[in-house]
């Protein structure tokens, strides 16, 4: 890690895979929690490079109580990012070895029901298209631990999991964090999606944080002007950020602690999935935001 510091490095990733042990084992590998959280307490002591954990959702018969250990995982090491994917099914790759029929038949239909493994690629404006049948938002938290997700609500899962993660609790929107590292990565990051509401607001914050405050004016412009559809003003409200979006705090010590009110709001809310231990689920009858 010193030697990546000094050299100038701008960042890396690792690959985790999963917060699940069993998952971990299936997948074939080679690290441990045990090392990916001893990693993450050495990292802290080298604040230069931007380092990020690769987690992949929806791996082969994954239920979503071992999905939700990869979310308390990612929280659990508090990198400077936790770039959450859909599975996506390659031949070859040993997790897969019983996958035969499902390559056959991606070989006769050309792939056509192949999806992205990032879902808000599949529209420009980053929208995620999932069925309407599937839970959403902060619904998807009363899934039934055993239950193994279909690819559509793995979606739904997926969005969740990156605005708790990677914005509401990220490390560098706290007072201790470093937000131009937080800014960097999602002003390359939105390149593919420019009206993303969500992260223009974020990018607001980020900005008014350092105190660039024509910056954060116009990135909170273009996220008002964004959010004006029935898809956005649903998520906004469902995970709190309206209040954000429509009155961002004008000192760093206010807007430190809405960011704190959304964050304890939203883990609150899956309190019965936070306060347990990886591995343990809640039953379902607490099951119920």
């Amino acid at each position: 890690m010193d030697l990546i510091q000094r050299s100038g490095c701008v960042g890396f990733k690792i690959g985790i895979e999963t917060g699940n042990p069993e998952m971990l084992r299936k997948v074939k590998k080679p690290g441990t929690h045990r090392r990916f959280l001893a990693f993450s307490q050495l990292a802290d002591a080298y604040p230069g490079p931007f380092i990020g954990g690769n987690f992949i959702i929806g791996l082969p018969e994954e239920t979503f109580g071992q999905m939700m250990d990869s979310l308390r995982f990612s929280l659990e090491m508090n990198i400077d990012w936790s770039a959450f994917t859909v599975c996506q099914v390659i031949r070859g790759a040993s997790a897969f070895s019983d996958s035969g029929e499902y390559f056959e038949h991606q070989m006769k239909t050309k792939g056509s029901n192949i999806a992205n493994f990032i879902p808000v690629r599949e529209s420009t404006n980053g929208e995620v298209k999932a069925s309407v049948t599937v839970k959403r938002n902060m619904d998807v938290f009363t899934i039934d631990p055993d239950l193994v997700p279909s690819a559509d609500q793995v979606k739904e899962i997926w969005f969740a999991f990156n605005i708790i993660s990677n914005y509401v609790c990220n490390k560098n929107l706290r007072p201790t964090g470093r937000p131009e590292k937080f800014i960097a990565w999602i002003e390359t990051a939105r390149r593919a999606y420019p009206s993303n509401p969500y992260m223009l607001m974020f990018l607001a914050i980020g900005n008014r944080l350092l105190g660039y405050e024509t910056t954060c004016n116009e990135y909170l412009q273009l996220a008002r002007e964004n959010v004006n559809t029935e898809y956005w003003h649903d998520r906004f409200f469902a995970f709190g950020l309206n209040e954000l979006l429509y009155s961002l705090p004008a000192t760093n010590a206010e807007l430190y602690e809405s960011i704190d009110m959304v964050r304890d709001r939203l883990l609150g809310q899956i309190d019965q999935w936070i306060s347990l231990p990886r591995g343990e689920y809640p039953l379902n009858a607490a099951l119920n935001i």
